[in-house]
């Protein structure tokens, strides 16, 4: 029933038009005037870049164009409006409606698909690239002549023969392109490059993520494609013969929660788990699982319900409670979730006041809680918490695997001979004796710089006759991440603009002044930029009282915290022009901006 429910949807959404006659990419009037709505308050937002953002607007674009940029723009986090500028827009926008228009199948996707699963220039927290560019023409001969289904399992091959897995920090997803150049990444990132891979292509595609697996101490993220009107799933980079294959289907089976993030607001048949101004976050559990809708309902001492009180859904892992879903009661203090068949802790925080208690899902419908029933004082409890078990998965024997395995040694000997590129130990050995570094400092920074080591070899170029410890301190002090993807201007920023070593001891310049990582952002070049927007007298009495900045900032940056829900940092320079910035964001800029000055700021 959901499907043919979702099918007349569908078939309503295709044959909207607009008042003129023309069909409007964005649907009826009703979405029409919701985003040109959200537009106008983005602009109000970002006023302080608008010339750089919405400047695009001036160019003679199609009708088309106009509400694809309209649509990004309406849902855009505050990290993309501050990181990236109009032409960059305009740019993915051309791109999807070229994917759209060059590639057969492009004809017979509904638009509200388009616009949710291939327009979108995020996936999730990535920072952003030109890889939708890059991808489309490198994909579009290879493509060429198969259907939707062979050219979604094709993507995936090519993803393989450029990505294989390795664990990596979390700290931030590196983008599609710096994915490739390293030739691998955890889970999550290979799951955004072949969700961009899939979208350069015109294939609509999203990326599913189950937080933490309940019967075991680990996550797990793949992709969805959208193939012929239906949803199917795939290991990202890891193709297999047929879509709806995956070493992850029996785990899946154990889950309590899958979800995924849709930029904008799409009607969905799915249940929805977070809905805020920028994203949908939609649950598929049911897809995947056996599941059950449970509900928690919130009273008083009196049995009065309470609405807007904040249930949370915990289970164990990694010996913690990890954060499930976070939902908020209605009027009649009611809020259900849809899971696995497992144990849940749930709490449930009202004014102050908060109630906690185990809820095992196959035995119970609805919990109810009383703020204020719970004392962290008498906290010491004892619980069995059980995980869903195992469900039977399709049998897959029957596919047809003949020279599936044959084709995967071919493709790893691909990304195997691209590796073999990278400078070996040797190599690096002899530039570091040429430009007297330290060798074994050295050729560990080469190591683990993979496909970047070459930006790495010209900043060592550039910076060693300078000051050659100071060039290794810089490159030793950032993460191996950042070796990899860090580009050259950079790099050269930081050496050039981060003052005297002589003037400080020499852990706390390492760490606190010549550092470019200050938490979790993307490495940017910032600080001539920011030395440069000040007066001298102001950067004399900055040097001399910290103070002054900070109230600089407080006075002159306003905080926003919901414009930023990916939770994507904001780069220094700007937060420095559009003016706004959530609170992680105003952190890290005012750190940075102590930098600028010369004055040790860790986070």
């Amino acid at each position: 029933m959901k499907r043919i429910i979702f099918a007349l949807w569908i078939l309503s959404v295709v044959s909207l038009t607009s008042c003129d006659g023309r069909k409007s990419l964005l649907g009826d009037k009703e979405m029409q005037k919701s985003v040109m709505e959200r537009l106008e308050e983005q602009k109000k937002l970002a006023c302080g870049r608008y010339k750089q953002l919405f400047s695009v607007f001036d160019n003679n674009l199609s009708e088309n164009e106009k509400e694809a940029l309209s649509f990004l723009y309406a849902y855009m986090p505050l990290s993309d409006l501050s990181n990236h500028d109009g032409k960059f827009f305009l740019q993915h926008v051309r791109y999807a409606l070229k994917a759209r228009s060059h590639f057969p199948w492009g004809k017979h996707i509904p638009d509200n698909i388009f616009l949710h699963y291939v327009l979108p220039h995020r996936v999730n927290n990535e920072y952003l690239d030109t890889a939708r560019m890059v991808f489309f023409r490198e994909l579009k001969e290879r493509l060429s002549g198969l259907t939707m289904r062979e050219a979604a399992l094709e993507i995936n091959h090519w993803c393989h023969e450029k990505v294989t897995y390795h664990s990596t920090d979390e700290y931030r997803t590196s983008s599609p392109l710096n994915t490739i150049k390293t030739a691998y990444g955890r889970c999550g990132e290979q799951s955004t490059f072949t969700v961009a891979a899939m979208r350069a292509a015109g294939i609509p595609a999203r990326q599913i993520y189950t937080p933490r697996w309940a019967h075991t101490n680990d996550n797990h993220a793949w992709v969805e494609v959208w193939v012929d009107g239906e949803w199917y799933f795939m290991g990202a980079c890891e193709p297999e013969p047929e879509l709806n294959m995956g070493w992850f289907e029996s785990p899946a089976t154990r889950a309590m929660l899958l979800h995924h993030r849709t930029y904008g607001h799409i009607p969905t048949m799915e249940e929805i788990v977070t809905v805020n101004r920028h994203y949908t976050e939609v649950n598929v559990l049911d897809r995947y699982a056996p599941a059950k809708k449970i509900f928690v309902k919130i009273e008083d001492e009196n049995g009065n319900p309470l609405e807007g009180a904040v249930v949370d859904f915990h289970f164990p892992n990694f010996a913690e409670f990890y954060p499930l879903a976070s939902v908020k009661t209605d009027e009649r203090g009611v809020c259900d979730l849809m899971t696995g068949r497992g144990d849940l802790m749930v709490w449930c925080y009202y004014k102050g006041r908060s109630s906690r208690q185990k809820l095992p899902v196959p035995d119970i419908d609805t919990l109810k809680l009383i703020p204020g029933k719970f004392s962290f004082s008498d906290s010491i409890q004892q619980h069995l918490f059980h995980a869903p078990p195992p469900s039977p998965t399709p049998d897959h024997s029957g596919v047809d695997r003949a020279g599936h395995i044959e084709r995967l040694h071919l493709e790893d000997s691909l990304r195997t001979a691209y590796e073999q590129t990278f400078i070996d130990s040797v190599e690096a050995a002899g530039f570091a004796i040429k430009h007297e570094l330290e060798v074994t400092t050295t050729v560990k920074i080469f190591k683990q710089s993979r496909g970047n080591w070459k930006v790495v070899k010209q900043f060592l170029e550039y910076a060693a006759p300078k000051d050659p410890d100071k060039a290794l301190a810089l490159l030793s002090v950032i993460s191996p991440k950042d070796r990899r993807d860090t580009p050259l201007n950079v790099l050269k920023d930081h050496f050039d603009y981060s003052g005297n070593p002589a003037n400080f001891d020499s852990e706390i310049f390492n760490r606190y002044i010549l550092n470019p990582r200050i938490r979790n952002e993307l490495i940017s070049g910032y600080k001539e930029r920011l030395q440069n927007y000040f007066s001298e007298s102001f950067k004399e009495e900055v040097h001399d009282n910290i103070e002054v900045l900070a109230k600089w900032v407080h006075d002159s940056i306003e905080t926003n915290n919901a414009a930023n829900p990916w939770g994507v940092p904001q780069l220094p320079s700007g937060v420095l022009e559009i003016k706004v910035a959530d609170a992680n964001s105003l952190n890290y800029f005012f750190c940075g901006s102590g930098q600028k000055f010369w004055c040790p700021c860790p986070y």
